[in-house]
């Protein structure tokens, strides 16, 4: 997590003119990004995410007999080998 400390000023690019205009130009630029942010994602915020989600499933779970939550991992299948 990041915190301004000072006054920032700053602009965005909105996700339909991303997808229009910008990446169709420099697929490049596309790539890295997506790259990049499936890195963090799976680096830093899945683990925790994970973690509160099994934490969850075992208060629910010894809550209630009746009522339990089972996890089945679905397979992961590559979309981008080509």
């Amino acid at each position: 997590m990041h915190v301004a400390i000072s006054e920032v000023e700053a602009f965005a690019l909105s996700k339909k003119f991303l997808l229009r205009s910008i990446f169709p130009k420099y697929p490049t630029i596309y790539r890295e990004i997506k790259d990049d942010s499936k890195y963090r994602y799976n680096s830093t915020i899945k683990d925790e995410i994970m973690k509160h989600k099994h934490s969850h499933i075992e208060i629910v779970n010894k809550r209630s007999s009746y009522n339990n939550i089972y996890i089945k991992q679905k397979p992961v299948t590559n979309i981008n080998a080509s």
